[in-house]
């Protein structure tokens, strides 16, 4: 969370004069916004859905609780920092956009409740665009993150839209995160506490990571399009858990159910030949804003933490029964491959790339055996000689 509360504060340096003119209630329900920016003033007029017409995907909260969530949102349409995103055409509707900013507003929001709770998020995204429950575990995941992706589905004109949209996708990728661990964990009461103990050391491997994104993506300057890269590259993060933990949630919820993905096997050994070629190839990194021991402590520190998360699957791996040993091992698989591409293409392809560094890496779906084969600076070399 303090990496995208440090994003947003990098693009408002740049999001012009953005405040709430106004905000008073017209009716009862009912919200008027006026907001006022150095090129236009804009009214919206909002209500809340009724929420016993919305079907909830993961149950409906009680009365009071309602009552709650759309106080403590409202309470935001009144902050000054309210109205991050205020061109209409951009938009499907009016409660879409006024959804974004509620979203937006949350990183701004002091009190650790906006933050923390994850019921509250739920219920925004199903009042937003709700959708028809599902039996199915899988569909409801489905379903889920085709609510999250409704969210993201708004034109993009500017630069600052496209950081601030980068940001919002990483913000509501962690949330998926969080509500599936919790629900993973809500299902597992044998094996809890050593779940928890998982989910610890990947929250560790998880700050470890800024440092990366800082020293060896980003750097010191950034550019205009660092918040995108900053998004991009902890959305990857996130769907990297994501993989380490749906095939097995599933799995719980429905013995008949087949993983996702069945690859060819990754040795801890792989991956530490990765980072090894990584950390010396660092030494004739061609911009010097961090120096090459700062870069590689925080690839070192990477693989660390790496290494421990690695090592708590193991303590799971070893004390849960067949077939669920199995199906967990194949999602740690599928896990350290998605993190062996990502490594061997020297963390490249996020937020504004050339068409030679896409050309460059490696792409997500790609063979196993051009996984295995693959050398960047051969292809590198050999792109820079077409």
């Amino acid at each position: 969370m303090e990496l995208l509360i440090l994003v947003v504060g990098l693009m408002m340096l740049g999001c012009g004069n953005r405040q709430v003119k106004q905000i008073e209630r017209t009716e009862k329900d009912s919200t008027e916004i006026t907001i006022k920016t150095s090129y236009d003033t804009v009214h919206f007029k909002f209500k809340w859905r009724n929420a016993d017409s919305i079907p909830y995907l993961f149950g409906k909260p009680s009365k009071d609780k309602i009552a709650e969530y759309q106080r403590r949102f409202d309470s935001l349409h009144f902050t000054e920092r309210y109205g991050f995103y205020d061109r209409i055409e951009y938009f499907r509707d009016i409660p879409h956009i006024i959804a974004v900013n509620d979203f937006v507003a949350l990183w701004f929001a002091n009190e650790t409740p906006y933050q923390d709770d994850l019921d509250m998020i739920l219920w925004r995204i199903n009042e937003c665009y709700p959708l028809n429950c599902s039996t199915s575990e899988t569909e409801l995941y489905q379903r889920f993150s085709k609510q999250i992706d409704s969210l993201l589905s708004y034109s993009l004109g500017w630069q600052w839209d496209y950081n601030m949209h980068a940001s919002l996708a990483a913000l509501l990728h962690q949330y998926k995160v969080e509500i599936y661990n919790h629900r993973l964990l809500d299902c597992s009461n044998e094996f809890k506490d050593i779940l928890i103990a998982e989910h610890c050391a990947w929250k560790e491997y998880e700050e470890a990571l800024h440092d990366v994104c800082d020293k060896v993506i980003i750097g010191k300057d950034g550019g205009s399009g660092a918040p995108m890269a900053y998004g991009e590259f902890f959305i990857e993060s996130y769907e990297q858990r994501l993989i380490s933990l749906t095939d097995y949630y599933f799995t719980l919820g429905d013995s008949n159910y087949q993983p996702t993905e069945r690859h060819a096997q990754i040795s801890d050994k792989m991956i530490h030949r990765a980072y090894s070629d990584f950390f010396d190839e660092l030494i004739n990194s061609d911009y010097e804003d961090y120096s090459v021991e700062e870069k590689q402590s925080a690839l070192k520190n990477d693989m660390r933490f790496w290494d421990k998360w690695m090592a708590e699957r193991r303590k799971v791996s070893a004390q849960l029964p067949m077939p669920l040993k199995k199906v967990y091992d194949n999602c740690t698989n599928n896990l350290k491959r998605r993190k062996l591409i990502q490594i061997k293409s020297r963390y490249w392809g996020y937020g504004i790339c050339s068409g030679f560094e896409l050309d460059c890496i490696l792409k997500k779906d790609c063979s196993d055996e051009e996984l295995f084969n693959y050398d960047y600076q051969a292809r590198y070399d050999a792109l820079l000689i077409k």
